[in-house]
């Protein structure tokens, strides 16, 4: 295959952009909050000093192995915060720490950063036959060897894979790959079944004697390939998962090994999964090497997520490596922008932001497309299908059966809505734009901080959506709303919580992480039966202008259309996004032309200014402002909180407060909860901190008077146990 060069100096850009990444990184640290905390006693061992600390309830903010930045006075020192069985915390450092109080500040991400640059450095020196040809593959100075030979006929395990020709042909030349000590790249669009083509690659390899490292930057993408593994008892014998406890799924904790014994765990085990910056730390504790291939192959799983030099700090572990990715999804989330300043970046398209993405750009000989999805109803995937895969990929049979399950409801909040049609845009109709930004530039002066975007309409009417899905029968876990911005997706995620109490248990999707509403960023990789997407942002009527860059990527646009399995409901104004986006590859035109060739686009009812989700959806923006609330207000947001779960017909689950310090009762006090006490009981509470008294507060339903009520637990010396009701706004 010809040569196709890149049109600039690969090299120095990724160098550029490494050193314009770690002095970000060390000025987000310098301005870091730290947490204190009191070093007992240093010991030297190994050539590494173990730094005791005096356990306190700050440092357990902090996960197992966290890499740090230490400071006393003068001195200032980085390394990795741990725990022991016993809940000791201690630091490991390559120098002695003074004793005394501490100031310590997290810095995972300068330590990761370092790691790639040193990673980076290892691959330029080009000292081993390993570095040498990785370098002529990704800086493309050679030609490319021969096409892979598929290896031998093969009995798969996952007998689905041998019915579906283009998983097949990626197991095989994956496996091609690594017996050749070579490299492949597995396209995988939204719902095609990447987890199960990583699985079946895993076990064949491991089936040969192999030993093989599963890695990513996100634990969840991690945890998703090793919990299919460990299903076979037979492999999770043969397994270790490497990272911290609190991020690792529950049917794998018992795979995660103690720091004393992860070299012995990490020695015998075939089967390794641990994150790119797990990888770092053993790294930088010498537990592997960059000069070493330590594994067979080497797995990359949303590498296209992963810049260069992070991805490298994977792959020079492994003979081989084989990457998972989209490149028609979202890019690398970076500090600084990268290629800076090029000049050529449009030339090339950015080929350079992810190896996954230049090394298909560039080989395309050595990538197999995942072609058929499973995920989504087929008109859900369809626009993405032609659009942005240019027709490649198709949907399964059993797509078309993928329908949500709802009972009728009396009133719709927005008509139109809650059916079993799998698409649905609910069009704004603006004729002035609703939306406002945060922080405003007063706010910025002084901070690193980007304005977001709020549209107080759509999260309402996003929010009434999923009411009445709820009413319809179904269940809060299976709704997700997501928007392009913070300050939307924070909004949002606060009401919810305001009006329905806490989070629904069954929304945790992984060990670490609840989703209610959620930025498209953040959801990519994850799925559920309904997703609400709200566009937010809208152009201003008396000046179009370009989109805002949170909507231009076509690949942000792609990743919110393709989270839904079962119903996708749009909200905004699609009209105006495609006058603000007709200088380019409008997608927003094709979009609403897709929409209504489905017949899926309703228009939104207007919402009346004494609306009950209006109350409390501007009562959140207000106390975000930190703007002063008369009392009026207060209780007219209580009583709309109280309406809309008698609507519902639900009301909280018993809560318990337990309230020993200031710390805890400003916990409470920013509870929702708080709202409903009267201002005779709040006196009550208050009293009893201002003697230091320690309490607990119950807050629960009685099913028999069908009202919630709410008492103190109080703790005294002289009293013992008291119980003390409290009046609440009914």
């Amino acid at each position: 295959m010809p040569l196709r060069s890149l049109p600039c100096n690969l090299k120095l850009k990724i160098k550029d952009f490494l050193a314009n990444e770690i002095k970000e990184e060390y000025d987000f640290v310098n301005n870091a909050k730290p947490i204190y905390a009191r070093s007992v006693e240093t010991i030297r061992k190994d050539d590494f000093y173990y730094t005791l600390l005096e356990p306190n309830e700050e440092l357990s903010r902090f996960d197992d192995g966290t890499w740090v930045r230490i400071s006393k006075g003068g001195f200032s020192s980085y390394g990795s915060l741990w725990f022991t069985d016993e809940e000791t915390p201690y630091i490991l450092t390559g120098e002695p720490v003074p004793r005394g109080l501490l100031q310590i500040v997290e810095a995972d991400g300068l330590q990761l950063l370092l790691m790639q640059k040193e990673a980076y450095s290892t691959l330029l020196a080009e000292s081993s036959l390993h570095t040498i040809k990785l370098s002529k593959i990704i800086f493309r100075n050679h030609e490319m060897e021969n096409p892979l030979e598929t290896v031998h006929p093969i009995t798969f395990y996952d007998p689905r894979i041998a019915k579906n020709s283009s998983q097949m042909e990626a197991v095989k030349k994956s496996l091609a790959a690594a017996e050749t000590d070579s490299f492949f790249l597995i396209h995988g669009p939204p719902g095609t079944g990447k987890t199960t083509v990583i699985t079946e690659i895993v076990k064949q390899l491991v089936a040969k004697g192999k030993k093989v490292l599963i890695t990513s930057h996100t634990n969840v993408a991690v945890n998703n390939v090793m919990e299919n593994l460990a299903e076979d008892p037979n492999f999770r014998l043969k397994m270790v998962r490497l990272g911290p406890r609190a991020k690792v799924s529950k049917v794998l904790k018992d795979l995660v090994p103690t720091h004393e014994n992860e070299f012995i765990k990490l020695s015998l085990a075939q089967i390794v999964g641990a994150t790119l910056s797990k990888l770092s730390i053993l790294v930088l504790n010498k537990r592997l090497n960059f000069n070493i291939q330590y594994f067979d192959t080497v797995i990359v799983d949303e590498s296209s997520m992963a810049t260069i030099p992070l991805t490298l700090a994977g792959i020079l572990h492994g003979k081989s490596f084989i990457l998972v990715g989209d490149h028609k999804q979202l890019p690398p989330i970076t500090r600084t922008k990268f290629p800076e300043n090029c000049q050529n970046k449009y030339e090339c398209g950015r080929l350079c932001e992810s190896l996954f993405r230049l090394l298909i750009e560039q080989c395309p000989e050595r990538s197999k497309l995942l072609e058929l999805q499973f995920r989504s109803h087929p008109q859900i995937m369809e626009f993405s299908q032609t659009y942005i895969y240019n027709g490649k990929i198709r949907s399964s049979d059993e797509c078309f059966t993928k329908k949500i399950n709802i009972h009728p409801i009396q009133r719709e909040q927005v008509p139109g809505t809650i059916n079993d049609k799998p698409l649905c845009y609910v069009n704004m109709c603006y004729t002035e734009p609703p939306i406002e930004w945060f922080p405003s530039n007063p706010q910025l002066m002084g901070r690193r901080k980007t304005p977001s975007c709020f549209n107080m309409l759509e999260a309402v009417t996003a929010i009434k959506i999923r009411h009445d899905l709820m009413k319809a029968g179904v269940s809060p876990e299976r709704i997700w709303i997501i928007t392009p911005f913070r300050i939307q997706r924070e909004m949002i995620r606060k009401a919810i919580k305001m009006i329905y109490g806490t989070d629904p248990e069954d929304t945790v999707i992984s060990i670490y992480e609840n989703i209610l509403a959620s930025t498209v960023d953040a959801i990519q990789g994850k799925e559920n039966d309904v997703i609400i997407y709200s566009l937010t942002w809208v152009p201003s009527s008396t000046r179009i202008v370009n989109l805002h860059p949170a909507l231009m990527d076509e690949r942000r646009l792609n990743v919110a259309l393709t989270r839904a399995r079962k119903k996708l409901i749009i909200l905004g104004d699609l009209s105006w996004l495609s006058i603000a986006g007709s200088k380019g590859g409008n997608y927003y035109e094709l979009l609403e032309n897709y929409l209504n060739k489905h017949g899926a686009e309703i228009t939104a009812p207007e919402i009346d200014k004494n609306d009950d989700f209006l109350k409390v959806v501007q009562y959140c923006f207000q106390k975000k402002k930190r703007e002063e609330i008369p009392s009026i207000i207060k209780d007219e947001v209580r009583k709309a909180i109280r309406r809309i779960r008698e609507d519902l017909g639900i009301f909280p689950q018993t809560k318990r407060w337990i309230i020993k310090d200031e710390n805890d009762f400003q916990k409470f006090r920013n509870d929702p909860i708080w709202l409903e006490i009267k201002l005779t009981s709040k006196q009550i509470i208050y009293d009893l901190r201002t003697r230091n008294t320690s309490m607990e507060i119950i807050y629960t339903f009685n099913s028999q008077t069908k009202k919630p009520e709410a008492y103190i637990k109080s703790y005294d010396k002289q009293s013992g146990i008291r119980k003390i009701p409290l009046e609440l706004e009914i």
